[in-house]
């Protein structure tokens, strides 16, 4: 565990000696699930951080029409719940759902200002805090699309950034799961693809996507 531990990027950039330190000033709260198991609320512990050290699990929002929606999934050395700690009131934001046999550690809020102690730790957490928003800002940008096809080429259009704009890339969820961070039924999903091959602007093959054109040329000419 804590040669796992040891590659999480809240101990990026510290030494040998400085990661002991770091441990030897917390408790680690280590918990196991099955698949099928849901957490609810950001988590059973409150104020907390979890940490992945196995396994898979999603982190899932019920909507008001009764669906369910895939916010997030994480997975070995994840980081999640950030933001069910250095809060002023409880809210339940999400629930996570167990995909496999998984063990997280918690580290509590009180011990997260411990580890503030050493500045490292404090700057990696900011960092990993930025690129939280910046992750939330993404999904905003796709959930508030109106239509099926606009949700689904504003996701592949931000995939395609990432892979430095290949042609031939992958994205990181099967198309189930891609329904669901859509917030669209399968069903939907499934037309909207085969519209866009239809009109000779890509196709999808398992997580593989093959475009057919430069997307900034296709937002163009909307």
């Amino acid at each position: 565990m804590m040669s796992i531990m040891r590659q999480i990027c809240l101990f990026d950039g510290l030494t040998d000696d400085e990661f002991r330190a770091c441990i030897e000033v917390i408790t680690l709260n280590i918990r196991a699930y099955e698949k099928g198991d849901l957490i609810d609320g950001i988590f059973e512990q409150k104020n907390a951080i979890g940490i992945v050290i196995e396994g898979k699990i999603n982190a899932m929002k019920y909507l008001i029409s009764g669906k369910t929606m895939l916010l997030r999934s994480f997975s070995k050395k994840d980081i999640f719940g950030a933001g069910g700690v250095f809060k002023e009131k409880d809210a339940k934001l999400s629930f996570m759902e167990v995909m496999s046999h998984s063990k997280i550690v918690l580290i509590s809020e009180e011990d997260l200002f411990r580890l503030f102690e050493q500045k490292k730790v404090l700057k990696n957490y900011l960092i990993f805090t930025n690129s939280k928003l910046h992750y939330l800002n993404q999904k905003i940008d796709v959930i508030s699309q109106s239509s099926s096809k606009d949700r689904l080429l504003i996701y592949i259009y931000e995939q395609w950034l990432i892979s430095n704009k290949q042609m031939l890339f992958q994205i990181p969820m099967s198309k189930s799961k891609l329904s669901e961070y859509l917030g669209i039924c399968r069903a939907s999903l499934y037309r909207t693809l085969d519209d866009l091959k239809k009109e000779g602007v890509l196709e999808i093959e398992g997580k593989n996507i093959k475009l057919y054109m430069d997307l900034n040329n296709y937002f163009s000419s909307e």
